[in-house]
């Protein structure tokens, strides 16, 4: 399936998380897209569970920034 938009890969994320690979990981990650088609999403990760939020949590273990172009192309892993 190809991803176009980060908010398609943002709705997949749940669906495709791995509980048995996150292990005990308890980690909040704010991620931030600039340009065309950019945002906000908060992901959490814990319990075993995979969240994802549109918007910025108020405490985040990291706050990764980049151009939306770029992380969707860094996910598809041109």
């Amino acid at each position: 399936m190809s991803v176009n938009t980060p908010q398609e890969l943002f709705d997949m994320m749940p669906a495709a998380f791995n509980p048995e690979k996150a292990g005990d990981v308890n980690k909040t990650v704010v991620i931030e897209l600039t340009g065309d088609s950019g945002g906000t999403w908060t992901v959490k990760v814990a319990g075993g569970k995979c969240a994802v939020d549109a918007g910025a949590a108020d405490a985040a273990d990291l706050t990764i920034t980049m151009a939306a172009d770029d992380y969707l192309a860094m996910r598809r892993g041109e």
